[in-house]
């Protein structure tokens, strides 16, 4: 608490001490009595002393020098330390005695005597970052919002038996401190340690000190921290494994007058530590206040889930960088897609669809005499939206995924883009979110982390939102006794041998034909599970049920025979495609609806949806013309993000 009062009461460039430390300092308990002698105490307020050195003017009377002599603040003053040097100049006349500070590359003589002592004192100086050259004693010690970087490296050798070898090893150690230093140097970063003990190899940085404060610091120790990512594994095939924050610390020196350093301590720099121990080989951990700096310039980040962690009595949410909005991928591409979303969220025929969506499910509910939200015995039904992809059909089927009144009653589930005949691709988001919501499986995660730290899967796991949500109680069922033995079937036909479950006697007994049909049982009994736990009714999402792999295709015809409150609403353009040899358009109780085709007209509507983002009202007369009409469906060739598209277009 004195700390946090002695700061809010200190001003620019101003020393406050607490009570306790002002006794300290007056009885000359703390330091030599001849340096006690040269401070000068003023009393703030409730004990509070502000402290000044004899004979140093404070910040303020240093200005007025300038304000004297007529000189303000101009581009002349290129940055913080030119303008602290300057001060210097011109307010202390004195010369000091020649410290180790005074000693640098630029004042050094290269033609004078050189000794190792000399040589060394240059070489360190100039590893010396600004913040640590004590100008007039009283600019080293801070508490400053810094982001703070701790870097793994995968890189543990054993020892050489003889002397020879040391230099590979040697050679080795510096290559890796040369690609992470550059990284960090290179955008006016500051490199706190290198270290190799029993805890491995770390490497410390610090961006947002005296002397080199860069404009936007989250984002730029973010780029570094892929950079030396990226160079590492390019150049030495050694990964890495990053935390990364942000917050306030303190930035000083610490240690005795005979030997001290440097340090940055607070806890956003613990935090960092235990975010890259935690983090997988080639995964950067951020915290959320480095997230809530950085999101909404250049970078995109995804929910990593939560650690518990040491210090802290809750769970630490934790946020991985997944992209930068420069690669075209980014901000642009979320502006259209919700641009599209919403603009087909207020169209007739969604707003329709979903009415019959409610409609029917309180109809199926009173049918049965139970509620709308609770556990069912009902049979799934399907919605196949028929249309072309890229002219409105997936567009239509987010929206009413996304509707209010059905995402805040039903359990969403998305299924994936179908590109490849991977066994169960299609409903491998599905699959995970459920797993990951068993508190069994996350403690199955915890133990493999660190016999499966390279795994992209695992990585995968781990960066899954839904670990930042609350688990199902543990002993909860998964699936029905009976299939308990099989569960561990998802591992090799879903995550491509990943052991997120343990294995068992009884599904090593299978044949391989026999080991689909029953991991389809036992992933349709999972799902239904789910919703009953849930207990609310589902929804999947299928964009392209007509090209979905076979495996997916079994598992969805035995879902829509099985006992669920859950929907399914598939996209496709060929109606004709068999799922497990039943035409789409022929599947018991399938629903076949036509998503609204683009023409002109309503590539245009799309358009002006677009544009009402940033075009003022009062302009649209101005482009509601046929022949704007007609070259911006000339332009986009009906196709829904297209259009929304050519609204981002500078």
């Amino acid at each position: 608490k004195d700390v946090a009062k002695a700061e809010y009461l200190a001003g620019p460039g101003e020393l406050i001490v607490s009570p306790s430390v002002y006794d300290s300092l007056r009885r000359g308990e703390t330091m030599p009595s001849n340096l006690a002698t040269k401070l000068v105490f003023a009393h703030v307020e409730s004990g509070f002393q502000r402290v000044s050195w004899l004979n140093h003017p404070t910040v303020n009377e240093m200005l007025s020098i300038f304000e004297d002599r007529g000189e303000k603040y101009t581009d002349n003053f290129l940055d913080a330390q030119s303008l602290i040097k300057e001060l210097v100049q011109n307010t202390h006349k004195t010369t000091r005695p020649t410290e180790i500070s005074d000693i640098s590359l630029e004042n050094t003589n290269p033609a004078s005597e050189s000794s190792p002592q000399s040589d060394l004192l240059r070489l360190l100086e100039y590893h010396r970052h600004e913040a640590a050259r004590d100008v007039v004693g009283k600019f080293t010690a801070e508490l400053r919002k810094v982001v703070v970087l701790f870097i793994s490296i995968k890189y543990e050798p054993n020892l050489p038996i003889s002397s020879e070898e040391d230099s590979v090893l040697l050679e080795n150690f510096q290559r890796i401190f040369s690609i992470l230093s550059e990284s960090v140097s290179s955008r006016s970063g500051q490199v706190r340690q290198f270290i190799n003990d029993d805890k491995g190899t770390v490497f410390i940085a610090s961006f947002g000190l005296r002397g080199s404060v860069v404009l936007h610091p989250s984002e730029t120790a973010v780029e570094a921290a892929k950079e030396a990512q990226n160079k590492l594994l390019e150049t030495m095939d050694i990964q890495c494994s990053v935390g990364i924050t942000l917050g306030k610390i303190f930035c000083g020196e610490t240690g005795s007058f005979q030997r001290y350093e440097y340090s940055l301590l607070g806890p956003s720099v613990n935090l960092s530590a235990r975010l890259m121990a935690k983090g997988a080989w080639g995964q950067i951990n951020c915290d959320e206040e480095l997230r809530n700096n950085a999101k909404g310039r250049r970078l995109f980040f995804q929910s990593g889930g939560s650690h518990k962690l040491k210090g802290y009595e809750m769970p630490v949410p934790f946020f991985v960088p997944i992209r930068d909005k420069t690669d075209g991928q980014g901000e642009e591409k979320y502006k259209e897609q919700d641009d599209v979303v919403t603009y087909f969220m207020q169209k007739a025929e969604v707003l329709e669809l979903v009415d019959d969506i409610l409609e029917k499910r309180e109809q199926n509910c009173r049918g049965s005499g139970i509620s709308t939200t609770s556990k069912t015995q009902l049979r799934p039904r399907i919605i196949i939206v028929e249309g072309d992809e890229g002219r409105g059909k997936n567009a239509f089927i987010s929206a009413t995924m996304n509707h209010p009144a059905l995402s805040s009653t039903s359990v969403i589930m998305e299924a994936n883009r179908c590109f490849h005949d991977d066994p169960f691709y299609c409903f491998i988001p599905i699959i995970t979110m459920i797993l990951l919501s068993f508190s069994e499986s996350r403690d199955r995660l915890v133990s493999l982390k660190k016999r499966q730290k390279g795994s992209s899967i695992l990585s995968s796991f781990l960066a899954n939102g839904v670990i930042h949500t609350p688990p199902f109680p543990r002993g909860t069922a998964m699936v029905e006794n009976r299939l308990k033995p099989c569960l561990s079937l998802v591992n090799d036909l879903v995550f491509k041998g990943f052991p997120l479950l343990k294995s068992s006697p009884e599904a090593k007994r299978l044949k391989d034909s026999e080991k689909v049909e029953k991991c389809v049982e036992v992933l349709s009994s999972l799902i239904v599970r789910f919703l009953e736990l849930k207990e609310r009714p589902g929804i999947i999402s299928v964009c392209e049920m007509d090209s979905i792999d076979s495996y997916s295709k079994k598992l969805l015809h035995r879902i829509l025979r099985s006992d669920g409150n859950l929907l399914i609403i598939g996209g496709a353009e060929d109606l004709s495609v068999t799922l497990d040899l039943e035409p789409l358009s022929s599947l018991e109780g399938a629903t076949v609806i036509s998503s609204t085709r683009s023409d002109q007209k309503s590539t245009f509507d799309l358009f002006r949806w677009s544009l009402s983002r940033e075009f003022p009202r009062e302009d649209f007369e101005a482009i509601d013309s046929p022949d704007v009409v007609d070259k911006i469906f000339q332009l986009s060739g009906g196709m829904t993000h297209a259009t929304a598209r050519l609204t981002h277009t500078e």
